[in-house]
């Protein structure tokens, strides 16, 4: 009788999964599988996210790099910086000056072509440096740019430059730069 019930308990462990079981085991395997595809398109999200913000960030950085060069040698006298953004405390969305060439009889004498920097190109997405008839992107996916002086320092030039991009996924990321530009005397 004890090999009899040995040979059942023997054979009933040999006959595998029940449907019940194999059904439950499915289910588990499938959330499983369902959470780490989610943890993975999350991740992806993020990282694609996280690349367009420092793309932005670089591609701004670089065009204020570009610009601060250039308005660091223009001073609050020159005539076309007075004419486009007065110290008024204003902002305005484009800027013309020209850099300072030489010293001449105590006087500053002005480079021939002016300097534009403003908002064009395709949709107004592009930061436009135009001298001489000659226009040089800067940067792209610009949102926003302003320029200000203030009557009480027009020595200072205030320039914000706004920019936004999205990732292949449609999410949109943006970022402003605010910067402070010491002009010549």
């Amino acid at each position: 009788m004890l090999g009899q019930l040995n040979k059942k308990i023997f054979l009933k462990s040999n006959t595998g999964f029940t449907f019940p079981e194999l059904l439950v085991s499915v289910a588990i395997f499938v959330l499983i599988t369902t959470g780490l595809y989610t943890l993975m398109l999350t991740s992806q999200e993020h990282w694609d996210a996280n690349q367009v913000q420092i793309q932005l960030h670089q591609e701004l950085r670089r065009a204020a790099g570009q610009m601060i060069n250039d308005l660091r040698q223009t001073g609050s006298a020159e005539p076309n910086l007075n004419a486009s953004v007065p110290a008024n405390g204003a902002t305005y969305t484009a800027i013309t000056f020209k850099k300072a060439a030489s010293i001449s009889s105590g006087a500053l004498q002005w480079e021939a072509n002016a300097i534009q920097f403003s908002r064009g190109g395709t949709g107004s997405t592009q930061l436009i440096k135009t001298q001489g008839g000659v226009q040089t992107v800067l940067a792209n996916t610009i949102s926003g740019l302003t320029f200000r002086r203030q009557s009480t320092s027009p020595d200072i030039l205030e320039v914000t430059i706004q920019g936004q991009n999205s990732t292949d996924r449609g999410r949109s990321d943006s970022y402003q730069l605010s910067l402070e530009v010491q002009l010549r005397n």
